[in-house]
């Protein structure tokens, strides 16, 4: 066996930017969700502090960064060695970090293109964990492809980290298992054809604009 070999976790950079896209394209993907975090209700500015789990090339964080949020990105990648976005990069596993979290203690936790790669049971307790360590009017914002969508049911599998995709209601369910009061899907992304040509448009753009 050669114990000097290359494993697909050291690569893993390499294939975000092959497969997900520029960290450029992220921050204009992700872009859409600052609205949402504009809308929360901090006590004070001192409070607004942000955890992203999962924070890969840290285009989310230097998005936070950019708003004045005290953001720490948790990512037990090594891809993590490669964000300098102005932001504490933490890394290591998310439910050991969010363990050493105090109650009450993050306005804003975010995971985006995560829960796909986590266990049933690991995802309840890091759901838990979110929920303990949110103050009281904070937010979550979880992203993962959409199975609704009929092209993920191809794309997904081209990461082989993934492990099942996960429905919006199934998402949602757990969500509301683990104490969050409202809990919302918003279905943002997908293919943006043109499907105006007669009665299946309505259908088709469901399963294919579903993101």
């Amino acid at each position: 066996m050669d114990h000097n070999g290359k494993s697909f976790e050291d690569g893993y950079r390499s294939f975000e930017d092959r497969f997900r896209g520029s960290r450029e394209l992220i921050k204009q993907r992700l872009s859409v969700y600052l609205s949402l975090v504009g809308s929360i209700r901090l006590p004070s500015q001192d409070c607004a502090r942000a955890i992203d789990i999962g924070s890969g090339r840290g285009a989310w964080l230097e998005l936070l960064a950019d708003l004045g949020w005290r953001a720490t990105g948790v990512e037990p990648n090594s891809i993590a060695e490669a964000a300098s976005v102005g932001a504490e990069i933490v890394r290591t596993d998310a439910l050991t970090y969010l363990s050493r979290c105090d109650d009450n203690s993050v306005a804003l936790v975010t995971a985006f293109h995560v829960v796909e790669h986590l266990q049933t049971d690991y995802l309840f307790k890091l759901l838990q964990e979110i929920r303990r360590v949110l103050i009281p009017g904070g937010l979550v914002i979880l992203e993962t492809p959409n199975p609704e969508n009929l092209t993920v049911g191809w794309s997904f599998y081209v990461d082989p980290t993934h492990k099942a995709p996960l429905p919006p209601v199934l998402l949602q369910y757990f969500l509301e298992q683990a104490g969050f009061p409202a809990v919302e899907i918003v279905r943002l992304n997908g293919y943006e054809g043109d499907y105006s040509f007669g009665p299946a448009s309505a259908m088709l753009s469901m399963l294919f604009r579903s993101g």
